[in-house]
């Protein structure tokens, strides 16, 4: 094609036409401008296909981790609700101290324990780092995205609180007040040896900040089970927000 167009100027140049020459080459450098806009289209299209590809990779991956997060806040909400069960045996054992001689106390220990909430979020950290919330042409997507894991992360900071006060209050109680070789088996081989100094079930039912402590534990269990639930819902929409938008753009 650059030999054709050079013999074509070549003659030109021989005849010593210069008005002809001037019309080529005005039309040499208009093909030569077309052909580099050709190229930059096809070239910006190549690039807004691999965008595409891109992102609807990374929201794929951010429906994983909200499923993900789906499945640990369920777990958060069975683990607050069998805390809540250990919370009511300890009701029913200082309202009828009498007639509950045959529940164990290791169920009241359970109350000290602790789980934490972390979500999970490789697709945001992904997506932020490769700059991919440029390419969503949907504001209201993108603000769901970013509401649903600043929620994550305040749901995160309340469990943790909730885990300090039981280990604090709770755990700390215990070991401040409980003959604690005697509730636990096992770790003192020296035990039989002597009889227990405390009456660790009758500390529990007549110490009142003890059931104080038990109660702020309720209350913190109840607002962490309406947290998890209000978040499940959260994720729910957000995945099938992310679902119609995928839908939309593979159109």
């Amino acid at each position: 094609m650059i030999k054709f167009f050079r013999k074509i100027r070549q003659k030109i140049l021989s005849e010593n036409k210069f008005s002809k020459y001037l019309i080529y080459a005005i039309g040499e450098i208009i093909l030569v401008v077309i052909g580099i806009l050709i190229a930059l289209q096809i070239n910006n299209l190549n690039q807004k296909s691999q965008e595409k590809e891109q992102l609807k990779a990374s929201l794929e991956l951010m429906q994983l981790n909200l499923n993900e997060d789906i499945r640990k806040l369920d777990e958060q909400i069975a683990y607050n609700k069998s805390i809540q069960e250990d919370i009511d045996n300890f009701f029913k054992i200082v309202s009828n101290p009498e007639g509950t001689k045959n529940i164990p106390l290791n169920d009241i220990g359970n109350i000290a324990l602790e789980k934490s909430f972390y979500p999970v979020s490789t697709a945001l950290k992904s997506m932020e780092s490769g700059g991919h919330f440029k390419w969503i042409n949907d504001k209201a997507l993108k603000e769901s995205i970013y509401i649903y894991y600043a929620e994550t992360e305040r749901f995160s900071r309340l469990v943790e609180a909730h885990n300090h006060f039981a280990r604090e209050y709770v755990e700390g109680f215990v070991y401040k007040n409980w003959d604690l070789a005697d509730y636990v088996s096992g770790i003192n081989p020296y035990l039989e040896t002597r009889a227990p100094r405390i009456n660790n079930r009758q500390v529990v039912i007549e110490n009142v900040e003890f059931e104080s402590i038990v109660v702020g534990r309720k209350l913190k269990t109840n607002a962490e089970i309406g947290w998890a639930k209000d978040l499940k819902e959260t994720a729910q929409s957000l995945y099938d927000t992310i679902e119609n938008y995928l839908t939309e753009i593979n159109k």
